[in-house]
């Protein structure tokens, strides 16, 4: 999970260094009045509720600001029942005790998602790791749990069974290849149960909340555990779809690929660019198991062109925009929100210690008379709103170049040198107003932290989209070399029978070419050979006798 912090202290430097008083007004001393509890909630509305601040303006808490994580769970919860949540049956696999679950509050997640009690079997789901490393001969504190597993990372024994499940989730093998695996899947039998009627629902939701374990040392990330269990399911599911290749059980095999590809679209339904990266992933591992599949020969045509026709039957990603629009937006904002908060409660606070100046002098540093605390959150909003307009962009080259200039835009404005900015009274004239000024220097340090550019997940996105239309291009091609004898010469070839349509590649309108592999041109629409332009992508073929 992404960690997003920064230290309330910056802030506080950041407003004092503006040379604000930090002494009482004509040497009087302040006034020794006790702020009531309604002074003090007035004196901490500083952030106004509203489109370009807030973003929406409901629902509000007991204390008047916006909750928006029951705003993003409102949306993303419409329409889902516990009997058609993937993630229910997840946790049936996982157990309540799965170890992600510590950053959340266990019953009432749970409650959430409809979960009243667990299978009476255990253990539960295992990952590979926990599974083949000897456990510790005693029960470990978290501190030594953390020093165990930072010392088995470095040890070459955690790598080998890295590599071990990387190559039984790309390969056929047998039990004589990795014994301890065909072991590992043998003990997850019940939990792959669950998983395989996770993977046949239509919806993923698991409410967000924050992290537990990161409010503890006031840094903020969205707890997502769910994902952290798909990720091990899509371990088990690879690696017995490879094992079933291997012991010759083809049908199988492709059922478990099926499900691979189900899963993978079911995470990617999940609100923040981190979850759909992980889904993403996960599809990365299906397309191999798809194309492990077309590469073996005794896979028939018939059972190669049902596989394809099933991997058109997957949840619909609808969230390519609104992901940034809304849910990455609204995270951020209540990020920045609550740390303004936090610096401000933390200043009245001191109003009601004995220490009176250094309480004057946290009021005005913190720019109760002059900051404007709203203005970070508006700069914010320009920023994901710019995202917005260039993710519906028509064309994947115009969404390409004005995503860049997002995020040139945001890097040079987070990137300013002191010495390089306008001074404070040349920012005020330019800004139109003191607090305003300040308030984009305070902005300046918290995006720092919170806010990510959205080119990078826009080519992962345009990837994942790629890889999948060329894996099923590659089952079309196998399907033909098995009825033909040989690949075809071009991809017009392949319609009608085994694709209803010719696919055309979206990032430059053209079909996607065949050679040794399939291929993608990329934005250019040139060959690297020729453009250099390094947007190619492809999908090897292998050479099969011919029939």
């Amino acid at each position: 999970m992404r960690r997003r912090c920064v230290s309330l202290v910056a802030i506080f430097c950041l407003c004092a260094a503006q040379g604000l008083s930090l002494s009482p007004v004509g040497g009087q001393e302040p006034q020794e009045k006790q702020l009531s509890k309604e002074e003090l909630k007035k004196k901490l509305r500083k952030i106004q509720v509203g489109k370009d601040t807030t973003f929406i303006e409901g629902p509000l808490d007991a204390e008047g600001n916006v909750d928006f994580l029951a705003a993003m769970n409102a949306r993303l919860s419409e329409g889902v029942t516990p009997e058609n949540n993937a993630v229910v049956e997840l946790w049936m696999a996982a157990g309540p005790d799965f170890y992600s679950l510590e950053t959340v509050g266990s019953r009432e997640f749970f409650g959430e998602i409809g979960i009243r009690r667990f299978p009476s079997y255990d253990p539960f789901l295992v990952d590979w790791q926990d599974f083949a490393l000897p456990p510790p001969a005693k029960e470990l504190t978290d501190e030594e749990s953390d020093a165990e597993m930072a010392y088995a990372e470095e040890n070459s024994q955690y790598y080998e069974l890295e590599r071990r499940l990387l190559e039984a989730s790309a390969r056929p093998w047998t039990d004589e290849e990795f014994p301890q695996l065909a072991k590992w899947l043998e003990r997850n039998e019940k939990p792959l149960k669950h998983i395989e009627k996770a993977v046949e629902r239509e919806r993923f939701y698991e409410p967000m909340s924050w992290s537990l374990t990161s409010l503890e040392y006031e840094l903020y990330e969205v707890a997502e555990p769910t994902v952290e269990a798909a990720l091990t399911a899509s371990n088990l599911l690879a690696v017995r779809a490879m094992h079933r290749l291997g012991s010759g059980d083809l049908q199988g095999a492709a059922e478990d690929a099926y499900r691979l590809h189900r899963l993978a679209a079911l995470v990617c339904l999940s609100p923040t660019s981190y979850a759909w990266q992980c889904g993403s992933d996960i599809r990365a591992t299906a397309c191999g198991a798809s194309r492990a599949l077309a590469d073996c020969p005794e896979a028939a045509s018939a059972l190669l062109l049902a596989h394809l026709a099933k991997l058109g039957d997957m949840p619909k990603d609808k969230y390519l925009v609104e992901r940034y629009d809304f849910f990455e937006r609204l995270i951020c904002l209540a990020i920045m929100e609550h740390t303004i908060r936090s610096a401000l409660k933390d200043a009245d606070n001191e109003v009601r210690s004995s220490n009176r100046d250094l309480a004057k002098a946290l009021d005005a540093a913190f720019g109760n008379h002059f900051m404007d605390w709203s203005e970070p959150l508006r700069i914010g909003n320009r920023f994901f709103d710019q995202t917005a307009a260039a993710l519906r962009k028509p064309t994947v080259k115009e969404t390409h170049e004005a995503l860049g200039k997002v995020t040139d835009d945001y890097y040079e404005f987070v990137g300013e040198d002191e010495e390089e900015q306008p001074n404070l009274l040349l920012r005020i004239f330019q800004q139109k107003s003191i607090g305003k000024a300040l308030g984009r220097d305070v902005a300046k340090t918290l995006l720092d932290g919170y806010f990510y550019p959205a080119d990078e997940y826009y080519d992962f996105y345009q990837q994942d989209r790629k890889l999948l239309d060329m894996t099923k291009i590659a089952l079309a091609i196998a399907a033909y070399q098995r009825d033909n004898g040989t690949y075809p010469l071009s991809i017009a070839t392949l319609t009608p029978r085994y694709l209803p349509l010719i696919p055309i590649d979206a990032d430059n309108g053209r079909p996607y070419q065949i050679r040794l592999s399939v291929v993608s041109l990329g934005i250019d629409g040139q060959d690297d050979d020729v453009s250099q332009g390094y947007d190619d992508m492809d999908v090897r073929l292998r050479e099969l006798p011919a029939k």
